[in-house]
């Protein structure tokens, strides 16, 4: 991420754009796994968030990016999302904002089969920007923390 972020900063027209990704590595075994945020809204780890925040790509070369670790139980999930699910709006015109992105985010640990489909969970809101979600499962029974 850092070699990344200098290239950009060094090679770009000033101030012409930023970037904002996540570089997500996951031990398919283990379930443990690594974490950069660079821009991107909060992930979360079951039904927590992880304070796991970092500026975009391409503001300045002297940006470091934390390295975030933690371990998926069997039956935990990560949840990754851009800003273009907080900015939606339900029918009566409230923002989705962070509470409504941790009830979506609770819906999908308890949706099986095809009511995990995102499309589901995000009827009634309004989605006038850009979004992506990311939902990665570790397969198997949740045991422990309640982290589905």
């Amino acid at each position: 991420m850092q070699r990344v972020n200098r290239q950009l900063c060094r090679y770009r027209p000033k101030a012409s754009f930023f970037i904002c990704a996540t570089y997500l590595e996951i031990a398919p075994l283990s379930g443990e796994y690594e974490l950069i945020n660079a821009g991107l809204s909060l992930p979360w780890h079951g039904s927590d968030p992880l304070i796991a925040k970092g500026r975009p790509l391409g503001f300045s070369e002297k940006t470091v990016f934390g390295l975030f670790t933690d371990r998926l139980e069997p039956g935990q999930a990560l949840f990754c999302h851009t800003d273009g699910l907080e900015d939606g709006r339900y029918s009566n015109g409230h923002p989705v904002g962070f509470d409504g992105v941790r009830r979506i985010v609770e819906e999908l640990a308890q949706a099986t089969g095809k009511r995990a489909a995102m499309a589901t969970h995000l009827e009634g809101i309004d989605l006038f920007d850009d979004i992506t979600a990311l939902r990665l499962a570790r397969p198997g029974e949740a045991a422990g923390r309640d982290h589905s």
